[in-house]
């Protein structure tokens, strides 16, 4: 539920650019669902943070 969310977290982890999307989708082809469901109980957040800085970087 996005209601019992730390938004931020939320926010970046929900990050639906083509750059980013492209570099989970060749990290983590199979666990792409369970990281994008489990990042509303941020147990994936530094995950998604480091997806963001990876893709800034590329």
């Amino acid at each position: 539920m996005v209601d019992k969310v730390d938004n931020e977290k939320y926010t970046e982890c929900i990050d639906t650019r083509p750059e980013t999307i492209k570099f989970r989708e060749q990290l983590h082809a199979a666990d792409k669902k369970k990281a994008t469901n489990n990042c509303e109980d941020g147990k994936w957040a530094s995950f998604c943070r480091e997806l963001r800085y990876a893709a800034n970087k590329w």
